[in-house]
C-alpha cells in the first residue's frame, strides 16, 4: 500500500467503494469541486458553479461526516486492505477539517451573496472568468481533480510523529486553501461593488481558518482511532489533553499500550514482561491464519532462550566454594534509551554524533517498537536498531523474538553471524528456521502464504557480523532487504523487518530515503541502578558465603570514578564489572580502570581459575604462574586472530589446531588411554567466554564418527581485545628485538638479517598484519589504541620509542616491497597457492 494519499485519490478510492450508490459519488464530485474553489490560481465557470451551494449552513460538515462514516464503516478482513481503509479515511479527514472550519466561518453576509449568484450565475460566470484572465496571463479553467489542491500529496502519519507536529504539517495546505478562497472571493462581481468596512468585515470572519481547521482536524482525528484501535496505538496520542477520555472508551489493548507508555518514564519494563502483557490483549480484529505448528515452535524456542542464563557458567560445583548465580535474561533485561528518526536522505551520517544529539533521549523502547511494528511503515521499509559494542542490540533481538511473538506477531530471528553471507535473505531466513525447528521448508513463499494478516517480523541481527565474518562490503543489503518487503507485499504476502548494526559500521551500508532508524543509548543512572539489583539480588547467598560486600559502582564524586562508569554505561560492560567485583569487590580499589584493562583482567582472572584445576599449577611459583597465564594469554590470542584473519566470528577446532601449531603455542599433553583433546579442546573446551558447538559426520564405520567443534567468543569485544593484544605484543616484540640488536655490537649479524632480507623478522609478526587489514575492524583499532599504553609500561618502552622504531621497521618493508619486489615467505607462499 501506498503510505502517500492525495485528495484526488482518496475520491476514486471512496467512488470504487461506493461504485452502486450514485448519491456517493455525487456527494465525491461536489467535494471534489469544493477543492477547485480552494485551489490557488483557479477560477473559472466550474468553480463559481458551485460557490452558490456553500450558502447552506452545515453543507459541507454534513457531507464531510457522511463520507467518513461510509468510508470507516466496512470492516476489511485483510491486513492490507485495512491499512489502505486507514490512510483513505485519514486523507480525506485532512480536507474534510478545512471544510468545516469554512463552512462555520463563512461569514452570514457573504452567505447572502453566494445566494444572490444563483440566480445571476450566467452572467457572473462570464464576468469573473474575464476578470481573472485579466488579472492573470494565461490563465484557464482548471478540472477539479487535476487542481493543485486534489492532487497534493499527504503523508500517512508516521509512529515517531506526533498530532502537534502533523496539525503544523497540514496548516501549511490549510492555509494555501484559506487564501486561495480569498482570492475567489475577492474576484466575483460583487466585490467591487461592497464598500471597504464590509469587505474587512467579510475578511475578518475568514481570518485564522487554518487554525480552525486544526481544532477540527484534532477531533476527527479522535474519531479515527475510535475506529481503528490499531491506529490509535501508533497515533501518539498520549500527550494529547483529549487523550485519557478517549482511551477509556477504547479496549483492554489500547489501555495497556497507553500505560506501558506513560509509565516508561518512571518505571522499567524488565525483560519486557509489560509489553508481553500488552501484545497478548491485543483484539483479533482480523481474521489471522498462521501456520501454527511452525509458530509454536519458533515461540518455544525464543522462550528457552530468554531464560537462559545471561553467560552459562562452566565451572562445576565444588564443596565449600561459593559460586556465582547468573540471572536469566528475562529476569535481567534492562530496556534501553533510544533516539529515533527517519532517514531523510543519502547525505546525512548515521554515524556521527553530531546527527543524533539534537534528538529527544526517549525510555518507552518496548511501546514505540509496538507502535511502529502495528504501523503499516514497518512493512514498507526495514527498521534499523544501531549500537555501539556492548550495548544489547543481540540481547535486545532475543527479548522482542520471545515476547512479541502471539496471534498477532510471528517473529523469526536470524543471527547473521550464523549464516552465509553470500546467500540472498530469503535463503538465510529459510536457513534460521530449519536451525530452530529441524523442519526444512519447501519455499519461503508457501511458508509465508500461511501468515495471512499475521505479518512475520524478521530480524536480522548483526548486519556487522556480516560484514566481519565475510570481509566483503555488503552496501545494498539494508536496500534489499526492503527491496524485498515490497516484492512480497506486491504479492499481497507483507512482512516486518528489523536489521540490528553497529553504529560504526552501518556508513558501508545504503539506507534507504524514509527508513525508520533507532540509535540505542548507554545506561544512565537509574537503568545502572536497576540492573546492579537485579544482580545482587541474584547473588545474595554468593556475597554472604564470600564474605563480600554486594555489587556497587562507585559515585561520580569518587577519585577514578569517571572511567568506571563510562563503562558501566554498555550492559555488556556492567556485567564485565559485576563479575571484576565479584573477587574481593575489587572494583572498590581500582583506579584507572578502562576496558582493554577490564577485558585483560578479567581474562587472566579466568585462566588461572582453568588453570587451577590442574595438579601444581597453584603451587607453582608467582614467577613460574605468570609465564603459563602469559603464553595462555597468547593461546587465546591466537584463536581470536583465527577468527580476524579469517574473516569470521568463529574458529573450527582443526583451524585453531593448525593455528597454535604454526605459532608454536601448543601444549604438551601427557599420554593417556583412551582418545586425546585436542589442541582447541584443551584451549577453548571450558573456557567461560567461549561458546562452543559441534557438528557430528557418521559416516562409515562408529569407530570413525567424528565431531567437528566450532568455538566463538560470547561477544565480539572479547576476541577484538584478544586480537589487538596478540597484534601489539607482536608488534612491541619486533621493535625491542630491533632496539636490542642496534645497541649490542655483538648482534650485528642479527641486526643485518632483520633489516636487511625479506624474512627477517618473525613470521608471528608477519602472520598477525598481512591477512586482514585492520581498518577492516575498526574497533581492534580502538582497542590497540587504549591498551598500548599499558602494553609499553609493561615494557618498560616509552610511546616516543616504540613508534620511532616500529616506523623504522615498516619503512624498511615498504621500501624492499616496492624497490626490489622482495616479500616475507608467508605472502609468497600464500601467493603461490592462489596462483
Amino acid at each position: 500500500m501506498s503510505l502517500e494519499v492525495t485528495f484526488k485519490s482518496v475520491c476514486a478510492a471512496i467512488k470504487k467503494q461506493g461504485k452502486d450508490d450514485p448519491k456517493l459519488i455525487e456527494t465525491v464530485d461536489y467535494l471534489l469541486g469544493i477543492a477547485l474553489i480552494c485551489s490557488p490560481v483557479v477560477l473559472g465557470p466550474a468553480a463559481v458553479a458551485l460557490l452558490p451551494s456553500l450558502a447552506v449552513k452545515n453543507e459541507l460538515i454534513k457531507i464531510g461526516k457522511g463520507l467518513f462514516e461510509k468510508l470507516t464503516k466496512k470492516k476489511d478482513e485483510d491486513y492490507l486492505l485495512r491499512h489502505e481503509t486507514m490512510s483513505t479515511a485519514y486523507g480525506l479527514l485532512v480536507f474534510t477539517s478545512f471544510f468545516d472550519a469554512l463552512d462555520s466561518k463563512l461569514p452570514e453576509s457573504l452567505r447572502k451573496e453566494l445566494k444572490v449568484l444563483d440566480k445571476d450565475k450566467p452572467f457572473l460566470i462570464k464576468e469573473a472568468s474575464g476578470k481573472a484572465l485579466s488579472k492573470r496571463n494565461e490563465l484557464s479553467p482548471c478540472e477539479a481533480h487535476d487542481s493543485p489542491i486534489a492532487t497534493h500529496a499527504i503523508m500517512f502519519p508516521h509512529p515517531t510523529e506526533t498530532l502537534a507536529e502533523q496539525c503544523a504539517r497540514q496548516s501549511k495546505l490549510w492555509k494555501r486553501m484559506a487564501q486561495s478562497f480569498v482570492e475567489l472571493v475577492q474576484r466575483l462581481a460583487f466585490w467591487d461593488a461592497v464598500d471597504e468596512k464590509k469587505k474587512a468585515s467579510l475578511l475578518a470572519g475568514l481570518d485564522k481558518l487554518d487554525e480552525e481547521a486544526a481544532k477540527r482536524f484534532e477531533a476527527q482525528y479522535f474519531e479515527l482511532a475510535r475506529k481503528f484501535e490499531d491506529f490509535a496505538v501508533w497515533a501518539n496520542l498520549q500527550a494529547h489533553k483529549g487523550t485519557k477520555a478517549l482511551i477509556g472508551e477504547l479496549s483492554e489493548y489500547v489501555k495497556l499500550h497507553a500505560k506501558l507508555s506513560a509509565a516508561s518514564a518512571k518505571v522499567i519494563d524488565i525483560g519486557f514482561t509489560k509489553l508481553r502483557e500488552t501484545v497478548l490483549s491485543i483484539p483479533e480484529t482480523l481474521r489471522v491464519s498462521q501456520a501454527t505448528e511452525m509458530a509454536e515452535s519458533l515461540s518455544r524456542h525464543y522462550q528457552a532462550r530468554i531464560n537462559d542464563p545471561i553467560i552459562e557458567d562452566k565451572e562445576a560445583d565444588e564443596d565449600g566454594k561459593p559460586k556465582l548465580s547468573f540471572p536469566k535474561v528475562s529476569e535481567a533485561f534492562v530496556p534501553q534509551a533510544f533516539r529515533v528518526l527517519r532517514q531523510a536522505g543519502s547525505s546525512r551520517r548515521l554515524e556521527e554524533e553530531s546527527t543524533w544529539s539534537g534528538l529527544p533521549r526517549r525510555n518507552d523502547l518496548g511501546a514505540f517498537l509496538l507502535s511502529y511494528l502495528s504501523s503499516p511503515y514497518s512493512t514498507e521499509a526495514p527498521l534499523l536498531i544501531l549500537g555501539h559494542p556492548g550495548s544489547g542490540k543481540s540481547l535486545l533481538t532475543t527479548i522482542l523474538s520471545a515476547q512479541l511473538t502471539s496471534k498477532q506477531f510471528t517473529a523469526i530471528r536470524v543471527p547473521l553471524r550464523e549464516v552465509n553471507a553470500d546467500a540472498d535473505i530469503v535463503t538465510q531466513i529459510e536457513d534460521s528456521i530449519r536451525r530452530i525447528t529441524g523442519v526444512s521448508l519447501d519455499s519461503w513463499i508457501k511458508l509465508s502464504a500461511l501468515f495471512k494478516n499475521c505479518p512475520p517480523v524478521v530480524i536480522l541481527d548483526g548486519y556487522d557480523e556480516l560484514l566481519q565474518a565475510s570481509g566483503q562490503v555488503f552496501a545494498s543489503y539494508v536496500k534489499d532487504a526492503q527491496r524485498f518487503q515490497e516484492r512480497e507485499a506486491e504479492q499481497g504476502r507483507p512482512l516486518r523487518i528489523i536489521v540490528t548494526s553497529r553504529v560504526t559500521l552501518i556508513d558501508k551500508a545504503t539506507v534507504p530515503v524514509g527508513a525508520t532508524i533507532i540509535k540505542l543509548l548507554e545506561f544512565d543512572t537509574y537503568q545502572r541502578e536497576c540492573w546492579s539489583r537485579i544482580w545482587n539480588k541474584s547473588n545474595t547467598g554468593y556475597f554472604r558465603d564470600a564474605e563480600i560486600e554486594p555489587f556497587s559502582l562507585p559515585t561520580e564524586e569518587e577519585r577514578g570514578a569517571e572511567k568506571i562508569l563510562n563503562l558501566a554505561e554498555q550492559p555488556l560492560l556492567l556485567l564485565m564489572l559485576a563479575l571484576y567485583d565479584s573477587q574481593g569487590n575489587q572494583l572498590r580499589n581500582s583506579r584507572g580502570l578502562d576496558r582493554t584493562k577490564l577485558y585483560d583482567s578479567l581474562l587472566r582472572r579466568f585462566v588461572i581459575r582453568e588453570r587451577s584445576k590442574e595438579k601444581g599449577f597453584s603451587d607453582s611459583k608467582a614467577k613460574e604462574r605468570e609465564k603459563v597465564l602469559s603464553i595462555e594469554m597468547q593461546r587465546l590470542g591466537v584463536a581470536a586472530l583465527g577468527m580476524y584473519n579469517r574473516r569470521k566470528v568463529h574458529i573450527l577446532s582443526p583451524e585453531l589446531d593448525d593455528d597454535l601449531s604454526f605459532f608454536r603455542l601448543e601444549r604438551e599433553i601427557t599420554t593417556r588411554p583412551g582418545k586425546a583433546l585436542s589442541q582447541a579442546d584443551l584451549l577453548l573446551g571450558s573456557f567461560f567466554f567461549v561458546h562452543k558447538s559441534k557438528a557430528r559426520h557418521t559416516s562409515g564405520a562408529e569407530d570413525n564418527h567424528e565431531e567437528m567443534a566450532a568455538f566463538e567468543f560470547l561477544h565480539n569485544t572479547f576476541g577484538e581485545f584478544l586480537t589487538a593484544d596478540f597484534i601489539l605484543r607482536r608488534a612491541v616484540a619486533q621493535v625491542l628485538a630491533l632496539r636490542a640488536a642496534e645497541s649490542n655490537e655483538a648482534l650485528r649479524a642479527v641486526l643485518d638479517k632483520m633489516m636487511g632480507t625479506a624474512d627477517g623478522f618473525e613470521r608471528d609478526w608477519f602472520a598477525s598484519l598481512v591477512y586482514t587489514p585492520l581498518f577492516t575492524r575498526p574497533v581492534v583499532m580502538e582497542m590497540i589504541r587504549e591498551w598500548i599504553p599499558h602494553v609499553l609500561k609493561d615494557n618498560q618502552i616509552s610511546e616516543g620509542e616504540f613508534i620511532e622504531t616500529l616506523e623504522k621497521i615498516v619503512l624498511n618493508q615498504i621500501k624492499r616491497i616496492l624497490n626490489k619486489r622482495e616479500m616475507p615467505q608467508i605472502m609468497r607462499r600464500e601467493t603461490a597457492q592462489e596462483g
